[in-house]
């Protein structure tokens, strides 16, 4: 049952328009009026026995600027709350402690006039019989905190400068956890409790809030037990300041500086403790997962890849791009196949998305309008790729916009998260920093699948200069499980594709796009490489050609050389080719001289009972042979409907399997056929 304050504060930021989401027992969550925020998820809501604790996980706006924004004050945080007093409590020995209404803190205490006795103390005396740790904080605000959580927890009357005239003898052989607060008045409490239990509990071990001041600051945060953060104290005595923030007036030069030594300590202190917070906040919720081989070879077997042979399982993958050779385009025709099951890039098998689930793209770079447009032409379904277009830099970094999002993908069911490009989302100094870049991929990892429970994360990145390696540190690299890298022939402005990594090992082909549909497919030509070579056998081909329409009488095959401009094994390959298919003519040339003539074929060869298979390579740029497939059998083989033994431009007798005389294939070549 909650107490009146709670249902007071609930109400007010309802009445202010806030939306309030119950997420337990006594526990609350709101967007927070303190800055205005609009997520749904910043501010938590906690009661206790005697208040209502807030924690902004945004601003970490203060309690009292909140109550302000909703039209009530801080005195509104206590359940009871009379003129007098806000809070009464009540020890064992018969003494009545209560908080006044005034600021600052002040109190009042009536019944027995005995020496100060531990609050809850029953239950401390329990908890040490028991064996289980006493939780020792600064006043009993802190003591009911604890309790919600199932903790022992106690204090002494009257605030935290009363614990040395406390009977301790109830700790004796106690584990106690000493709480600290994060305030000036911190560690003379700590000194005073380590003279206090020295010799008498069994072990005290000092801690502090991992977010806040106290430990109530602390569990209001969804901090844990285990999640406080180890104390230091200061190395040197320190006064109380007279106000935070403020030095003691009237010191002496000596005192001043040990003032504002320990005051610097205390920063450096709380720099350390807020990364180390960070750094919790950033951990997924299964730091490990362990088990012997048995059972591990006992579990299910997970699929082996997202994509065959281009993406594993549940991978965190990088995408290099040369600069405009399709990213975008590649990246949508992934989404499709992810949604709709399709072979990716034609061949490709693919597991797709659980059903219900969807895609997502984070996307820093097109405007949103144009991105729906292209996944539209594309055939992406459009009620499954869910899209965000985010300000370049910093929306990962700021916690509110942060969390709003990856409440947003988490709503809708997103399996495989896209961000695009890494250029853009970072928010660094500088993306050539491996430290930097390292622990932003850390955390959008975390983002990524403990935020928003997605099992794919694909990031795009632009290459280098050379197109060969992705642009800044080295650490993107390092990242990924694979490297999916696309290029760009700058001379005919092909696309290639090749991808290495886990389990991953594939060479370099050929894309093929087509425009009205936006559809990539591997087309098996191979590598730049290789269609630079079959450019070249294209060219070739048309050169030894073009020389022999004008010499019936044929050349010599170091005229062919000649009139080539090559003389390597691959005019060899070439020309023989040729002959083999019966385009040319082979025949010994007369003379001393010997060897062979070479001629365009006028004759129709007898066809062999076993005709040998074309080895001709198959030039993979097919603009460079018009014709397509009528090439006379260098683009594959001739269509069905030309099965007959004449040419399909005159009535010349072909030889088997040609489609053209070798007069109209010369002029095909030549852009006249």
């Amino acid at each position: 049952m909650t107490g009146p304050a709670f249902d007071r504060i609930l109400e007010a930021l309802r009445a202010a328009g806030r939306p309030v989401s119950i997420t337990g027992p006594g526990q609350a969550r709101s967007s927070c009026p303190g800055h205005d925020g609009t997520n749904p998820e910043t501010l938590s809501v906690r009661d206790t026995a005697d208040r209502v604790n807030l924690h902004c996980h945004a601003e970490r706006c203060d309690s009292d600027a909140i109550m302000a924004a909703i039209g009530l004050e801080w005195r509104d945080r206590y359940h009871e709350n009379r003129r007098e007093n806000i809070a009464t409590y009540r020890y064992d020995d018969g003494r009545t402690v209560y908080r006044k209404r005034t600021e600052p803190k002040a109190f009042r205490q009536s019944g027995t006039s005995g020496p100060p006795t531990l609050y809850r103390l029953a239950g401390v005396r329990a908890a040490v019989a028991e064996g289980r740790p006493v939780y020792l904080v600064e006043g009993e605000e802190d003591v009911h905190a604890l309790e919600t959580v199932g903790a022992t927890a106690t204090t002494a009357p009257q605030g935290a400068a009363n614990f040395a005239k406390v009977d301790a003898a109830p700790l004796r052989g106690a584990s106690v956890v000493a709480v600290v607060d994060r305030d000036a008045s911190g560690d003379k409490w700590a000194a005073s409790v380590r003279d206090k239990l020295a010799g008498v509990a069994a072990s005290v071990r000092f801690v502090c809030a991992a977010s806040g001041k106290d430990a109530a600051d602390h569990l209001t945060a969804g901090h844990a037990l285990a999640e406080f953060l180890p104390y230091e104290a200061a190395s040197e005595p320190q006064e109380a300041a007279e106000a935070p923030g403020e030095a003691p007036g009237r010191m002496g030069a000596e005192e001043l500086h040990r003032y504002l030594v320990g005051e610097r300590v205390r920063a450096l202190r709380v720099d350390r403790d807020a990364r180390a917070a960070l750094a919790r906040e950033g951990r997924t919720p299964d730091a490990f997962d362990a088990g012997t081989l048995a059972e591990v070879l006992a579990r299910p077997a997970e699929p082996a890849a997202r994509v065959e042979g281009l993406i594993p399982w549940a991978a965190s993958v990088l995408i290099v791009a040369q600069r405009k050779a399709g990213k975008t385009t590649l990246v949508l025709n992934l989404a499709r196949a992810l949604l709709t099951a399709a072979a990716f890039l034609g061949s490709l098998a693919v597991r797709p998305v659980s059903p219900g689930a969807r895609v997502a793209i984070l996307n820093y770079e097109v405007s949103g309008a144009q991105l729906a447009r292209w996944a539209d032409e594309v055939g992406v379904p459009v009620e499954r790729l869910f899209r965000s277009t985010c300000a370049a830099g910093g929306t990962l970094d700021h916690p509110e916009d942060r969390a709003a999002l990856a409440a947003l993908l988490r709503a809708n069911s997103v399996e495989t998260l896209i961000v695009d490009p890494f250029g853009r989302a970072y928010s660094g100094a500088s993306q050539n920093d491996a430290g930097e870049v390292g622990a932003w991929l850390v955390a959008l990892d975390t983002f990524a699948r403990a935020e928003v429970g997605a099992r794919d994360l694909i990031l795009t990145a632009h290459a280098g200069w050379n197109g060969e390696r992705t642009r800044g540190s080295s650490a993107l690299e390092d990242w990924a499980d694979s490297i999916i890298t696309l290029t760009k022939d700058e001379d005919t402005g092909d696309r290639f594709l090749r991808a290495n990594g886990r389990d991953v090992d594939m060479d370099e082909d050929r894309l093929s796009f087509d425009a009205l549909t936006r559809a990539l497919t591997l087309t098996g030509d191979g590598s730049r490489k290789k269609a630079g070579a079959g450019r070249q056998d294209a060219e070739t081909v048309a050169a030894i050609l073009d020389a022999l329409e004008d010499k019936p009488e044929g050349v010599s095959g170091e005229d062919l050389q000649r009139v080539t401009g090559r003389k390597d094994a691959a005019l060899t390959r070439v020309r023989d080719a040729l002959v083999k298919d019966g385009t040319l003519a082979k025949e010994r040339r007369p003379g001393r001289g010997g060897g062979f003539l070479y001629r365009l074929n006028t004759e129709p060869p007898e066809p062999p009972e076993n005709p040998p298979s074309r080895d001709v390579l198959n030039p993979p740029n097919p603009p460079l042979l018009p014709g397509g497939s009528d090439t006379g059998g260098l683009e594959g083989n001739p269509p069905s409907a030309n099965t007959g033994r004449t040419c399909a431009e005159c009535d010349q007798p072909i030889a088997p399997g040609k489609v053209r005389c070798p007069e109209h294939l010369a002029a095909m070549h030549r852009g006249n056929g």
